[in-house]
């Protein structure tokens, strides 16, 4: 059976019903595999977010775009989003034993590209994104059970790509100060529940991208734990050192905080860090268009004991 949602846009609303229900979760007549998967879903929505469309205000301030003797002299740059477009497949299999749902979660992000320079001059390129992951869903219990007994078991990451694209990743290693050591090769694989990245909340924690292009600009979104001034800033983009070999280096330290109404909460996942890879000519010339592509990865933050 394959069952298409036309729009994301209506898992908030089912999940809205089901509080102001009380969270009644008894069964009716008009529950089916689809709905289960779908208030799922909407329970689940911090695996299902796009972590790159900050604003300028996001930038590290230590950290320019600047660059000598291009034709744009960049001071900050920020994506618009005019329209998005969200659509959920999931395709149930039930030969499988147990039975299994295959759901491919995509979202169209139109927009414009806003480049400012250091003379206050600003130019804009339209851009199209398409953002999309993939998740499964297991079936272990029968209808009388909460969700119809489906649990959502393996998730992958998030590859984001404009339209048209040419720059590309073919890798991300990623370490970190407590001893992690992994590669990823394809952000799409799917990845189960319980072996998603775990960092302990302190470790600092080093990227390192393979693009083979030593001219592309990589920038990090990873959500960060601040003070002072920047104390309601949860979002940081950070630019990535080239080491002019076609790789890409960058580091964020894994904190356990997020903030939420106006206070720091502790919240150990899941997160998302994602690496977001433009064109020289996307940022420093006037005349070539938006091409970018990104990657975003999931991990959960474990206290220290």
């Amino acid at each position: 059976m394959r069952y298409p949602i036309l729009r994301m846009l209506t898992v908030p609303a089912l999940a809205l019903a089901l509080l102001a229900a009380g969270c009644d979760d008894s069964p009716t007549e008009l529950d089916s595999d689809q709905t289960a998967i779908e208030s799922i879903i909407a329970e689940e929505l911090d695996f299902f977010t796009v972590d790159l469309y900050g604003d300028a205000a996001d930038d590290d301030p230590d950290d320019p775009l600047g660059r000598t003797l291009a034709d744009i002299e960049p001071l900050r740059y920020y994506r618009q989003i005019l329209d998005v477009d969200r659509e959920v497949i999931i395709t149930v299999d039930e030969t499988a034993d147990p039975i299994v749902a295959d759901v491919s979660w995509t979202a169209v992000f139109d927009g414009v590209f806003h480049v400012v320079d250091t003379s206050a001059n600003t130019y804009d390129k339209d851009f199209t994104d398409t953002a999309v992951r993939y998740a499964q869903f297991t079936k272990t219990g029968t209808a009388a059970d909460r969700h119809r007994g489906w649990a959502m078991t393996s998730i992958s990451g998030t590859e984001v790509v404009s339209s048209p694209v040419t720059v590309q990743i073919n890798s991300v290693h990623i370490t970190s100060s407590g001893g992690l050591d992994v590669t990823f090769d394809n952000v799409s694989d799917l990845i189960a529940r319980e072996d998603v990245l775990i960092f302990t909340a302190g470790d600092t924690i080093m990227i390192e991208v393979a693009t083979g292009d030593t001219s592309d600009v990589i920038v990090m979104h990873y959500p960060a734990f601040l003070q002072g001034l920047h104390a309601n800033r949860h979002h940081v983009r950070r630019m990535f050192r080239n080491n002019n070999d076609g790789t890409f280096t960058c580091g964020f330290v894994a904190h356990r905080y997020t903030y939420v109404r106006g206070q720091w909460r502790e919240q150990l996942g899941p997160r998302h860090f994602t690496i977001d890879v433009l064109s020289d000519g996307t940022i420093y010339t006037d005349d070539e268009p938006y091409d970018a592509i990104g990657w975003g990865i999931v991990y959960r933050v474990a206290v220290p004991e």
